[in-house]
């Protein structure tokens, strides 16, 4: 599922919601001033056990002025994931995943990250 980083028009609070993509437009309160006047201006990967076994020649791409804080987050129970020939820029973090993860991160470009990978600890 993606994770979309939704903006409050009202009080300009930013914040990450994993969504499916159907209900990326769906109304959801400001959990700083209470109004749902929100707009998501960015969206990044959510890899779940379910999730796809392997990403190949994507672009994950966000506006550099925009606040999305990591491209490919990979949960504990999707970590044989494979991950080759991606490009991926302007995110706070790149690839998360599972300090002890099986995942497979070959030949990819990442490219203005704060953090290109991030080895979470035990979850």
């Amino acid at each position: 599922m993606p994770i979309y980083t939704y903006a409050c028009s009202i009080c300009n609070n930013s914040r990450d919601e994993i969504r499916r993509i159907n209900e990326r437009d769906r109304p959801s309160a400001c959990p700083s001033c209470g109004m749902s006047e929100n707009r998501a201006i960015t969206s990044a990967l959510f890899l779940k056990d379910y999730g796809v076994p392997q990403l190949e020649h994507s672009a994950i791409s966000c506006d550099p002025n925009g606040s999305a804080s990591t491209a490919i987050y990979i949960d504990k129970k999707a970590s044989n994931t494979e991950i080759h020939d991606c490009y991926i820029r302007n995110f706070d973090i790149g690839i998360s995943l599972p300090e002890e993860s099986n995942t497979k991160i070959t030949k990819n470009k990442i490219n203005n990250c704060r953090t290109p990978i991030k080895f979470r600890s035990s979850e």
